[in-house]
């Protein structure tokens, strides 16, 4: 073997091993109206259909109530009314869930309302980027970076210690 063949071969193969070791994140993927948005998988609890809640005086209006998730008192946040979505697209009411988000400790749990839970992504660092200048549709501090998804769509990756914390 000439020196160029196996210098072109170490090169390739070389390269195949750099794509094997991209970090890929996993996101579970929801709706909320028209768009899709992803959460890290590491933040979330559980998902769980809509129990009743109970509702708290004086607390902003995205705050839906809270629940009791055994023994946890979770409040729930309506993301749609927390973005200002107003375009509400299709959605079936039996498909809405509540995603449970855990913050720094076991203790600090946060529910959000979505339209439907869709499924878990595996996305390669390459294919993340941090959210554009011109993104205002939600509070751009609630995107920690887009998602390019295989058959050319996007994921609004949302910030979970920014949900957690405000």
């Amino acid at each position: 073997m000439e020196f160029m063949d196996f210098y072109r071969k170490f090169k390739k193969d070389r390269v195949e091993l750099d794509v094997q070791r991209e970090r890929i994140f996993q996101f579970i993927s929801f709706r909320l109206g028209r768009e899709d948005y992803g959460i890290d998988m590491l933040s979330i609890k559980e998902i769980i259909d809509i129990p009743p809640i109970t509702r708290v005086p004086k607390v902003p209006s995205y705050i839906l109530g809270v629940v009791n998730l055994r023994g946890y008192i979770v409040p729930v946040v309506d993301l749609k009314i927390r973005f200002n979505i107003y375009d509400m697209g299709y959605f079936d009411e039996a498909e809405r869930k509540i995603i449970v988000l855990e913050g720094d400790s076991k203790d600090n749990l946060v529910g959000i309302l979505v339209d439907s839970v869709k499924e878990v992504v595996n996305i390669p660092e390459s294919q993340l980027e941090p959210p554009s200048n011109l993104i205002s549709g939600i509070d751009r501090e609630f995107i920690s970076k887009i998602g390019k998804l295989p058959d050319g769509n996007i994921l609004i990756i949302l910030d979970t210690y920014k949900l957690l914390s405000r």
